[in-house]
């Protein structure tokens, strides 16, 4: 029996200006598509591509199978969030 094979997930972050960020999960073989695209895309002007991303997330289609996540917050307060109480009050206690 084959062994069935689960794809790999990883997690790219797309951090803006303001901080704010973008959390995209993507299995390893879209990686490989996605050079070939990514190519092309940056050659195109600022408002083409904010015209194309704005399309991609208003499609109901392709969010369903985008991994895509805005954080509305800034990062390093994202980080704060997501690190287990215990590793915080283990450092507090260590400083004080």
């Amino acid at each position: 029996m084959e062994e069935e094979r689960r794809p790999v997930v990883k997690q790219l972050y797309l951090i803006l200006h303001d901080q704010t960020f973008f959390i995209y999960r993507y299995p390893q073989s879209f990686i490989d598509n996605m050079r070939k695209d990514w190519v092309s895309f940056v050659t195109l002007g600022r408002e083409a591509r904010a015209a194309i991303v704005d399309a991609l997330l208003e499609s109901r289609d392709f969010r369903s199978v985008m991994w895509l996540r805005y954080i509305d917050i800034p990062m390093d307060q994202y980080l704060v969030k997501k690190v287990a109480p215990s590793e915080r009050d283990g450092e507090s206690s260590e400083q004080s």
